[in-house]
């Protein structure tokens, strides 16, 4: 995934431990990270190979 829906995050439970394959500039890594308050922070931990869940793409914009 390359984000979670703000909107899913809200439905998540305080505290919960998130573990998700994370696609950062076209590289996926292991990810783990814990939700607190409104926000779920997640850390890259490794490279892996995993496939992309295209509904958790960020939407297209332009930029320089």
């Amino acid at each position: 995934m390359e984000h979670l829906p703000s909107a899913l995050v809200k439905k998540l439970p305080e505290g919960l431990r998130v573990v998700t394959g994370l696609v950062d500039r076209g590289v996926s890594r292991l990810a783990a990270g814990r939700k607190a308050g409104s926000a779920l922070g997640l850390v890259p931990l490794a490279e892996i190979g995993v496939p992309r869940l295209s509904a958790f793409d960020r939407e297209a914009s332009w930029s320089f």
